[in-house]
């Protein structure tokens, strides 16, 4: 499984002249403030409710780390943002992340009216694989929730050294409120996303569960052993 973005010839020229994806689009503002680069499962990029313009040249990309699914990065955007639901389209295939994406991470830029290859990544990426036998039971979930609001709370009394609240501080996403707030909405649709039992829907379950453990991950002292993708 990959991710792709999903851009016009001219933006193409841009960025393949950068060497990066960056995080532009201020379409849903998140409450960290920061603009979005939107991915998606799609590689034909139907169901999107994309501008036909902004689907000429496919990037197939494979993100190191900092990709969330919107199943629950839209419980962050404006309530004006949350809802892209318009006839015929998907928004559960929709990721999004605040970080840029080098041209390290991608695999292939492809013409979509012709398929022509316009870029290959000679040393591509390893690909995200969900294991075989991976499973997320309530137990899982319920486990995390309690992890993740004792370690917050422990947070409010522990004494942090200044190596540890600089990097706090530069991480724009640490916000304990924020995180705390939207638990809850966040594991709600992460049960649910486990009703889709495809290859698709796991996918989409997997890089929600690691969203998530990167989100706690920034919290002194929360550990959360991941199977090995």
């Amino acid at each position: 499984m990959m991710l792709y973005h999903f851009t016009s010839h001219d933006g193409w020229a841009h960025i393949r002249t950068s060497g990066q994806l960056e995080a532009r689009s201020h379409q849903t503002s998140s409450l960290d403030d920061l603009p979005l680069l939107w991915l998606t499962d799609r590689s034909d990029g139907q169901g999107t409710g994309a501008d036909p313009q902004r689907l000429q040249v496919r990037i197939a990309v494979q993100p190191e780390r900092g990709v969330h699914p919107w199943l629950i990065a839209r419980f962050e955007a404006t309530l004006e943002g949350r809802n892209l639901d318009c006839a015929g389209t998907d928004p559960d295939s929709w990721f999004v992340t605040t970080q840029a994406i080098p041209r390290t991470r991608w695999l292939t830029a492809v013409d979509r009216r012709t398929d022509k290859v316009l870029w290959s990544n000679e040393q591509p990426p390893r690909l995200s694989q969900v294991p075989t036998d991976w499973a997320l039971s309530n137990s899982d979930i319920t486990g995390f929730e309690t992890r993740f609001q004792s370690s917050l709370a422990s947070l409010t009394s522990m004494e942090l050294s200044e190596e540890v609240l600089a990097k706090l501080q530069q991480d724009s996403r640490f916000d304990p409120v924020t995180l705390l707030t939207y638990l809850p909405d966040r594991l709600s649709a992460l049960r649910d996303s486990r009703a889709d039992s495809t290859e698709i829907g796991r996918y989409r379950t997997w890089l929600c569960w690691l969203a998530l453990n990167e989100d706690a991950a920034l919290i002194p002292g929360f550990t959360e052993a991941l199977p090995q993708t």
